[in-house]
């Protein structure tokens, strides 16, 4: 397994602080070579096992020993101290001869510096300061001090093998709500709403203004379709009705049609009976019939029968079925007229439920501006209070553990740094 050493560093209250992970001898890894093999063992059970050989009088280790003082006194066999220096002459060249070292010990002590001692209770001033590897040591006591007042928490976003949900992260194991969308959901709502003209979610009121639309288009129908006296849109019995229409003009004529008493339109057979001699002319017995030259026999003139029976009355009833022209177009224009009270105008005020397409239309639009400003722009700023400008400053957020080569200038108190060890 791949290992990376790193220091981690904790800002607390304003200060930055590298934080020393206490641990034991029993776990810490040691790894040394016996027999050509590297095995692995802890800190502890080699310092255990050196200092059980040392006490049973293990030749290698006490010949380890005995070379170790060998290389720090380097005397002969016999020698000591006190018969090897014993002289200032003595001192004084061995202190020629290792200058160097004399002076790296000195810097030594000086790194390692005093520790401080307090002030006497009589307060004069006699208190001494902390040096040196001295003062770091204590300043890293406090430092931990301060950093275990502080309690630090264990941020993560998986725990026990349980990934927090959208918005939580787990702190300290606890799964804790960073952020709920809960409210802008329930307001967008999802594309499976069922459609309602009274819907709660966006996607209700849309679902239910498609259905509207798909409605009325169906009432509408299309220009390319059939005539049809039984049609089910309104395209389809407009067309009926004006084909219902011309029929009725082709059989009355125009003005301009030439008389002819076997003519095929009305025009025609009047201007012919207009042309005949001056004859005298009385009504007949029924409709159609007049007498000439007082005859007893009434004379057909026209017979309107079929023309009345297709044409039918102003006072007929509106009928989609109708047997005349007069029904069907009156039907027509009621067909017309709930069309044109269902469809409202641009002008109808926007109402979910409104009884007009307008109104829903309207509504629909007014909803959908609403629901646009909500969720607003991928260019939002984070300090924007709209659904995108919401996520950009959740993305913008540092991650609360990071590995860093180095400390940054300025860190974060939202953020445990742990400083790659080169």
């Amino acid at each position: 397994m791949a290992i990376k050493k790193a220091i981690l560093n904790k800002v607390v209250s304003g200060v930055t602080y590298e934080v020393y992970p206490k641990t034991s001898s029993d776990i810490v890894t040691y790894s040394k070579t016996v027999e050509g093999s590297t095995v692995d063992t802890t800190v502890a059970a080699e310092l255990a096992a050196l200092a059980t050989a040392i006490a049973n009088g293990d030749a290698a280790s006490l010949q380890a020993v005995n070379d170790l003082k060998q290389l720090v006194f380097d005397f002969q066999d016999g020698e000591t101290i006190s018969t090897t220096y014993d002289t200032i002459r003595e001192i004084a060249a061995f202190l020629d001869q290792n200058d160097e070292s004399i002076g790296q010990l000195a810097a030594l002590i000086t790194d390692v510096g005093h520790a401080s001692t307090p002030e006497s209770a009589e307060g004069a001033g006699d208190g001494v300061a902390a040096t040196g590897l001295h003062l770091a040591v204590e300043t890293n006591a406090a430092n931990i001090a301060a950093l275990q007042e502080a309690n630090g928490t264990n941020v993560t976003k998986t725990y026990d093998g349980t990934a927090a949900a959208n918005g939580h992260l787990f702190l300290d194991g606890t799964d804790t709500t960073v952020y709920d969308d809960t409210d802008l959901n329930n307001r967008l709502g999802a594309s499976t709403d069922e459609a309602a003209a009274a819907g709660t979610t966006a996607w209700s009121r849309i679902k239910n203004a498609e259905a509207d639309i798909d409605t009325l288009e169906a009432g509408l129908g299309v220009a390319s379709a059939n005539a049809d006296a039984e049609g089910t849109t309104a395209w389809s019995r407009i067309k009926n009705a004006e084909t219902d229409i011309d029929t009725l003009q082709a059989a009355v004529g125009a003005a301009t049609d030439t008389a002819d008493a076997e003519g095929t339109t009305a025009w025609a057979r009047i201007k012919a009976l207009e042309e005949v001699e001056a004859t005298k002319v009385e009504d007949g017995t029924s409709n159609g019939y007049i007498k000439v030259n007082g005859t007893d026999d009434a004379i057909q003139v026209y017979d309107d029968t079929d023309l009345w029976a297709s044409v039918g009355r102003s006072s007929d009833t509106a009928a989609a079925a109708g047997t005349t022209a007069w029904a069907r177009i009156k039907n027509a224009e009621t067909d017309i007229d709930n069309l044109e009270a269902g469809l409202g105008t641009s002008g109808d005020a926007a109402n979910a439920s409104g009884t007009t397409a307008w109104s829903r239309i309207l509504n629909a639009e007014t909803d959908i501006d609403t629901l646009e400003t909500s969720l607003g722009t991928k260019a939002d700023s984070a300090a924007t209070d709209t659904a995108w400008g919401h996520i950009n400053a959740l993305e913008a957020e540092e991650d609360q553990v990071q590995l860093v080569t180095a400390l940054p200038a300025t860190p974060s108190e939202d953020v445990l740094y742990m400083v790659e060890i080169q």
